[in-house]
């Protein structure tokens, strides 16, 4: 266990190792430590100067450098490295820490650039999921439509179908066609639609949509099917 030797230097209080000390035997700091001078180990050594500078004088020790911040005069510092009988001060090892914060600083905007790249990736990936989405409602959307116009064909047998929303049963339908004709590419979505009818010999002719004023409360659907077999159209 690492002895420790008690300093209360101007009221604060430090605990510092012996073998700090003794890599420093001249100073006064040793001196006070040494069992000929301080018989007993465990009690407290006081020390009448600046308690808050203590901590860099113990830098000082410990790295043969000592960064002070704006309020330490360095004047004073030295002051203390002389009361403490420290040889061969080297003064330029003595700095400010505004050298340290410049790099604190860059360090910071390393870490902000590093965040606004993580920021943009999730940005990227949250439009992706959003194209994902709305590629997924608009699937949706097709098979909904095509299921009404290809069921109503298959159960009817009806060659004039309109879909529109003065009427309520067909309102999913028409919510579907709505979300084809205002998607960005309706050609691909009526792509889509075909490659479902085509299982059921059928297939969409170009799509045809009416708005009256305030279209979501007047919406007319014109689509026409392609039977196949017969090449009859289907207008729904």
């Amino acid at each position: 266990m690492t002895a420790m030797v008690h300093f209360n230097v101007g009221g604060t209080r430090y605990e510092v190792s012996r073998s700090l000390l003794d890599m420093h035997p001249n100073t006064m700091l040793a001196r006070s430590a040494d069992e000929l001078w301080h018989e007993d180990p465990e009690s407290e050594i006081f020390v009448e100067r600046n308690g808050d500078r203590f901590q860099y004088v113990l830098d000082y020790l410990r790295d043969g450098r000592a960064f002070l911040p704006i309020g330490v005069p360095k004047d004073a510092f030295l002051g203390d490295l002389e009361y403490y009988c420290l040889e061969g001060v080297d003064e330029s090892k003595i700095e400010r820490k505004l050298t340290c914060a410049a790099q604190v600083l860059h360090d910071l905007r390393s870490e902000i650039d590093s965040w606004d790249a993580d920021f943009e990736a999730r940005k990227t990936e949250k439009r992706a999921l959003e194209d994902q989405m709305k590629g997924l409602e608009l699937q949706q959307a097709c098979i909904v439509l095509v299921k009404e116009c290809a069921g109503r064909y298959l159960k009817d047998g009806d060659l004039l179908l309109f879909l529109t929303t003065e009427a309520e049963e067909d309102k999913p339908a028409i919510e579907a066609a709505q979300k084809i004709c205002q998607c960005s590419n309706p050609k691909d979505a009526l792509d889509q639609c075909n490659a479902y009818l085509d299982k059921v010999g059928l297939m969409f002719a170009p799509l045809e949509a009416t708005y009256g004023a305030g279209y979501e409360e007047d919406f007319t659907v014109r689509m026409a099917l392609v039977d196949d077999e017969d090449n009859d159209l289907i207008e729904c």
